[in-house]
């Protein structure tokens, strides 16, 4: 499992080298969607999935088994599913107008789910590292957010190492925004956009908020995850306030009305249950010896989810009212652009409608349908880019695949948050992060096997 921590912790960098054959070009333009790449985490990946083969007790084990630990073994639940896909596999390739490219986006989803199961195979100790892992992403895309917010641009150096991209407040096409008007660049982290940042960032706060909330422990909320003495202990609601505040921080850098949006609505949905339970609590409706501790906290937290509240109610004020503009400076032609791609996608899926254009093909064939002015983005909404990449086939195939493997109720304000950013942006399906990131939240929610298989062979990376 050592392994599998250098990837969460390197999940937040986007450092990879870029390839540009002829398929990744659209029109003479490179785009970067297109490009294979090799990215560090995939270095990770390569050596967790090369140590399966090298276990000393592989060979003395049953093809069965090895087999369950690819994730590939095949039980009569899984037969239908996985005939499907394969079928849907070849119809989505053949059928794409650059197979390539359909190809190497199949392989990436593989990837992520080949995580999922490395991920739901080692949940306990998974959680425990998320104890200090999450805070540890916060933390550092926080603070570069905020270097890059002052210095008006990259700070470069180590970070370089991490992703980040050199830029300016002059860069061509790099996304700004205004404070009280003045003018300042928007908080990329070592994101591609400051859009997906922001939804990193509060999924991992979402997250973290549930394992410390849901851990058995609820008194130390104590995690070790290593005997080499690699620790964090959390000690309570302050440092969880902490970390929750550094998250809204960087959120705020990011600039992402839509993150915006979604963290104020999922604020307005926890805050009806904390307020009950905390009245319940204080003025002696139902306490018990195991709440008693709560008591203190409770005006602190009602206190700063109001500050929050009215932060963001205020911004958004401002947004709408030209005369009253604390933040504003986003491009005009947003909405509108983001509605021709929706329109182009919904025209591309009609004349494609069982198996579509093929995975990743998206951007491909975008300037047959999105006339004049196109922009090289692909639709923002992640439905109707799966829809429009992979069909009818494709959306139900892979929904009816989901379902029966995941528990959405798990984690479920997770979800919730993915499901709203994604009907709204595209990067938990296009970008490399984010992608991890869900591949992180999948293994996690993951239903057990009915009947696990025996594990004889002590594996254990």
């Amino acid at each position: 499992m050592v392994i599998g921590l250098i990837y969460l912790i390197l999940l937040i960098s986007q450092l990879g080298k870029h390839f540009w054959p002829g398929w990744s070009f659209v029109q003479g333009v490179k785009v970067d969607y297109l490009s294979p790449t090799l990215y560090l985490t995939d270095v990770v990946w390569g050596i967790a999935f090369l140590k399966r083969f090298k276990n000393k007790n592989i060979r003395k084990r049953s093809f069965a088994n090895a087999q369950d630990d690819f994730g590939l073994r095949i039980t009569k639940g899984k037969k239908d599913s996985i005939v499907m896909l394969s079928l849907l596999f070849f119809f989505n390739v053949i059928l794409a107008n650059r197979w390539q490219v359909a190809v190497y986006g199949w392989l990436r989803l593989a990837q992520i789910w080949w995580w999922a199961e490395y991920f739901s195979k080692h949940k306990k100790e998974v959680i425990r590292f998320l104890g200090w892992v999450i805070p540890w992403w916060i933390g550092l895309e926080t603070f570069l957010a905020l270097g890059q917010v002052v210095s008006g641009g990259s700070l470069e150096g180590i970070f370089y190492w991490l992703g980040e991209r050199k830029f300016d407040y002059l860069s061509l096409g790099i996304a700004r925004i205004s404070w009280f008007g003045d003018q300042y660049v928007r908080a990329y982290g070592t994101f591609s956009h400051p859009n997906s940042l922001a939804g990193f960032l509060l999924v991992g706060m979402v997250m973290w908020n549930e394992i410390v909330t849901n851990n058995e422990d609820k008194n130390r909320r104590s995690f070790v995850p290593l005997k080499t003495g690699l620790r964090m202990t959390l000690t309570g609601k302050v440092k969880r306030w902490l970390v929750i505040w550094f998250g809204v921080l960087g959120i705020i850098l990011t600039g992402s009305r839509l993150v915006w949006g979604v963290g104020m609505l999922i604020l307005l949905l926890r805050f009806k249950d904390e307020v009950l339970r905390s009245a319940q609590d204080d003025f002696g409706l139902r306490i018990t010896k195991g709440n008693k501790g709560r008591h203190s906290n409770t005006v602190l937290t009602i206190i700063g989810k109001l500050c929050i509240g009215l932060g963001v109610f205020v911004m958004g004020i401002s947004v709408l009212m030209s005369n009253f503009e604390i933040v504003g400076g986003w491009s005009v032609n947003s909405l509108d652009l983001r509605w021709k791609l929706l329109k182009s996608g919904w025209e591309m899926w009609r004349q494609n409608w069982l198996f579509g254009v093929g995975l990743n093909n998206f951007l491909v064939n975008l300037p047959d349908f999105m006339k004049g002015y196109w922009w090289l983005q692909p639709v923002h909404n992640i439905f109707v880019l799966l829809l429009a990449e992979t069909g009818l086939v494709g959306l139900i195939g892979m929904g009816v695949f989901l379902v029966k493997r995941i528990d959405f109720r798990r984690y479920g304000w997770v979800w919730v948050v993915i499901v709203l950013t994604g009907m709204f942006d595209h990067y938990w399906l296009t970008l490399p992060q984010n992608m991890g990131l869900m591949g992180l939240v999948l293994g996690l929610s993951k239903k057990p096997l009915p009947n696990p298989p025996l594990d004889k062979g002590g594996e254990n990376n």
